[in-house]
């Protein structure tokens, strides 16, 4: 969840995370793993995303939500 509460990220099997409000609205898809995404986490800001897929590789987004 962001620090703001205004939003949460979800990592998928298919390698992509997905932002959404509260209302159920997609507000972002990110694609860039090549495997299931298995940890997310938002950067105390809520400016950056960290994500790490099961295949051991680690990403880090910019946000601009």
């Amino acid at each position: 969840m962001s620090p703001d509460g205004k939003y949460f990220a979800v990592g998928c099997f298919d390698g992509t995370l997905r932002l959404w409000n509260f209302c159920g609205e997609l507000l972002h898809s990110l694609e860039g793993h090549s495997s299931p995404v298995s940890a997310v986490a938002i950067g105390l800001l809520g400016e950056t995303l960290v994500s790490g897929g099961e295949n051991g590789t680690v990403k880090l987004w910019q946000l601009r939500i």
